[in-house]
């Protein structure tokens, strides 16, 4: 049971891309290997040829989602913009950081590339992206502001002597800026992205017996009192394959990680000054079981406040305020699947 627009529209996805739905259940990424040779049997001057070649390695990892998950992950929170059915694509960017140890520095973000294909099975995401470091060891802005960055690269250092080439070479991670890595490779900028790429193999599975895409979503209502006090009302909903969980349950479905669906539970969290949940960051957080009707009541006021009886939060409208509803599968301990709704008060 499915309902691939309602999933689409929770996860603020426009309709053409529903030939992605479906889940992935491992991540291929690719990486940069520099094999060095040191050659005993070729000197110059008395001393050892030494030699290098890069070679792309892929490994495979146990990153597991669903499509219209990720997807929604790249445009609303990593900042890709939708080019076409099958593109998303990010400029690299500069961000002034307003707050930390580091507030006033100025970072650059990488630009990338996902591309989407669909296939027999699915389809297939693959994410180019720039793999250079943005910062220094310790946390500052690395110091060409992006034209000329490092990267560290694991490199194998081989021996050949007369016997022959040795079997378990040492490793180290050397750093090499963009242009010295071009030069020393021989490969283009966009070569070394493209050795850096991931890939995503979706599988369009049956929503009958798999979990296809997660999702929440929140409806509000208002009413106000004689005396114009306006009180809203918040409903959180959680989807699985575009169905809300009270409608229908997805009980023994499979999820992305291969497991049956273990439930879940909800959350009302509000950040609005004081943290009285340091787990959270939180001034406020109200736990509860998926059975739960969990609306909520919010009125606008001068200080924090929660009443259990008539479920009404007031919330300090002086200073800002963000209210998040999350839902997390169980065991519910801020690890497991999950997916959140982020509402303005003030």
């Amino acid at each position: 049971m499915e309902n691939i627009a309602k999933a689409l529209r929770v996860l603020k996805l426009p309709d053409t891309l529903a030939p992605y739905n479906g889940a992935f259940y491992y991540k291929e990424a690719s990486f940069l290997v520099e094999k060095r040779i040191t050659d005993f049997t070729k000197r110059v001057n008395g001393k050892p040829t030494v030699t290098s070649t890069f070679e792309v390695r892929k490994v495979v990892s146990n990153t597991t989602g669903y499509g219209f998950n990720l997807l929604s992950d790249f445009i609303h929170e990593f900042g890709y913009t939708l080019i076409s059915d099958t593109l998303l694509d990010k400029r690299q960017e500069y961000v002034v950081t307003s707050s930390g140890p580091f507030a006033g520095q100025t970072y650059w973000y990488p630009e990338g590339r996902l591309t989407m294909t669909a296939t027999e099975a699915g389809a297939v995401f693959k994410h180019v992206y720039n793999p250079f470091k943005n910062t220094t060891l310790t946390g500052w802005p690395e110091i060409t502001k992006g034209e000329n960055p490092s990267i560290s690269i694991l490199r194998e250092d081989y021996v050949k002597t007369s016997s022959g080439l040795s079997t378990k070479p040492s490793k180290s991670y050397p750093s090499y800026r963009r242009d010295e890595l071009i030069k020393l490779s021989g490969m283009s900028y966009t070569d070394i992205k493209e050795a850096y790429a991931d890939k995503f193999s979706i599988l369009n599975g049956d929503s009958s017996t798999n979990v296809k895409s997660v999702g929440v979503a929140v409806e509000v209502a208002e009413t106000s009192t004689a005396d114009n006090e306006i009180t809203s009302h918040y409903t959180g909903s959680v989807y699985y394959n575009g169905i809300d969980t009270r409608d229908f349950k997805p009980s023994g479905l499979l999820t992305s990680y291969n497991k049956v669906y273990p439930g879940h539970v909800t959350r009302w969290i509000l950040y609005n000054g004081a943290i009285n949940y340091s787990a959270y960051g939180a001034t406020w957080v109200i736990q509860e079981p998926s059975s739960t009707i969990n609306t909520i009541n919010v009125v606008a006021g001068t200080e924090f406040s929660w009443n259990l009886q008539t479920r009404t939060l007031t919330y300090n409208s002086n200073i800002p305020a963000q209210l998040h509803f999350q839902y997390e599968e169980l065991p519910a301990q801020g690890k497991n699947q999950s997916a959140l709704e982020i509402i303005q008060l003030s």
